[in-house]
C-alpha cells in the first residue's frame, strides 16, 4: 500500500516513527514534515505567513500527485495548516485519515471533514466527534520499538520525573517523602527540600535513559489535553522495561495494561508517596510488574502494531 504521512517535526517524532514502522511493515511509505527546516523553506519563511503557506500548500499538492497514495495520513492532525485539508478536495481518490493526540476546538471540525477517518489517542475525546462526517476510532499512541534496546538491565536510579513545573504536580511532589530525581523548569527546591532538583529542561535522550534506569518513572498525567487518555511516556516506560505507573484520571490505562499485573495507578498525593515507599521496598514486585508491562508494549503497543490496527479498522469499517 503507498502512504503518504504528513506531520509536524518535533521532539517526540510522532510522524517519523509512524513512517519507520510503515516501512518496516512493507508498505510504500512517504513522509512530508511541513516544518522542516530547509534552505527553501527558510526563503519561504522570510517571504511571510501568506507566502509560505501557499508554497507549503504547493509542494504537498505536488508530493500528492507524484506519488499517488492510496492513504493520506495527517499525524496530530489538527496542528496542520487548514490549507491541507482544502487541498484534499483536490484528489477524490486517496483515503485521507487523522491521528490526533490533543483535545481539539474549531476550526477542527471543519478540517475533520475532509477527512474519511480520524482516530483518536484519548477515548474522551470520542464523544467531541459525533458531529463529524468522518468515522472517528479510539487508537491509542504507542512507542517505537527501538527503545526496547536500551532498557537498563539494573533499575539503581530513584524515582525520577521529568516536566515543567506547576501547582498541581508541585503538590503532589511536595507529600512524596521518597526522593526523587526532578528536571524541568520552574521547580522550586525550597519547596521540595527531600529531592534531587534540577531546574533545567532535560534532552529527550537523557530523559530516556534516566527512565530506563529508573526504580519507578513517575508520571503525572495531568494536562488539559488529557480526558482520560494515556501519554507517550507510559509506552516508552513500558518498552524500555521500565514499571508503568500512571494517575488514575488516565483511565484509558485499563484499556491497554492488566492493573496490578503489567502497570500501577495512584489516586491522590498520598496514594502516589504510599506507592513509591512500597516499591522502594519491595522491589522484586515492582520489578515482576515491570516485565509483564514491558511484554505487553512490545506485543501490543509499538509503532507497528498501532497501523496494523488503523488499516484494519480502515478496512473493516
Amino acid at each position: 500500500m503507498k502512504i503518504l504521512i504528513v506531520g509536524k517535526n518535533n521532539l517526540m517524532r510522532w510522524p517519523q516513527n509512524t513512517h519507520v514502522a510503515l516501512r518496516q511493515m512493507g508498505h510504500q511509505a512517504d513522509l512530508f514534515l511541513f516544518n522542516k527546516l530547509t534552505p527553501l523553506y527558510c526563503l519561504a519563511w522570510l517571504g511571510g505567513k501568506a507566502f509560505r503557506m501557499r508554497w507549503l500548500t504547493n509542494v504537498l499538492r505536488h508530493k500528492i500527485k507524484h506519488f499517488k497514495p492510496d492513504l493520506i495520513l495527517f499525524v496530530s492532525a489538527f496542528f496542520m495548516p487548514q490549507a491541507f485539508f482544502n487541498l484534499l478536495d483536490e484528489f477524490p481518490c486517496p483515503i485521507k485519515a487523522g491521528w490526533v493526540g490533543d483535545r481539539f476546538a474549531p476550526p477542527a471540525d471543519v478540517m475533520a471533514n475532509h477527512l474519511d477517518y480520524l482516530f483518536c489517542s484519548d477515548s474522551g475525546y470520542l464523544p467531541d466527534t459525533v458531529n463529524f462526517k468522518c468515522k472517528s476510532f479510539y487508537l491509542p499512541l504507542c512507542a517505537s520499538e527501538a527503545l526496547s534496546l536500551k532498557q537498563a538491565k539494573t533499575k539503581s536510579l530513584p524515582p525520577f520525573f521529568a516536566a515543567m513545573a506547576n501547582p498541581l504536580r508541585t503538590e503532589y511532589l511536595k507529600q512524596c517523602q521518597t526522593p526523587c530525581l526532578i528536571y524541568g523548569a520552574g521547580w522550586n527546591k525550597k519547596v521540595l527540600p527531600q529531592h534531587y532538583i534540577y531546574n533545567h529542561k532535560i534532552s529527550l535522550a537523557k530523559a530516556t535513559n534516566l527512565m530506563a534506569r529508573s526504580i519507578a518513572p513517575i508520571n503525572i498525567g495531568f494536562s488539559r489535553n488529557v480526558v482520560c487518555g494515556l501519554n507517550f511516556r507510559v509506552f516508552e516506560a513500558g518498552c524500555l522495561g521500565a514499571l508503568i505507573m500512571v494517575n488514575a484520571d488516565s483511565s484509558d490505562i485499563s484499556k491497554c495494561y492488566q492493573l496490578g499485573r503489567e502497570a500501577v495507578t495512584y489516586d491522590s498525593p498520598k496514594e502516589l508517596n504510599q506507592l513509591l515507599q512500597d516499591i522502594v521496598h519491595h522491589p522484586k514486585k515492582y520489578q515482576k510488574i515491570a516485565k509483564e508491562g514491558h511484554k505487553r508494549t512490545l506485543l501490543n503497543h509499538t509503532y507497528c502494531k498501532r497501523m496494523e490496527q488503523m488499516l484494519d479498522m480502515i478496512k473493516r469499517a
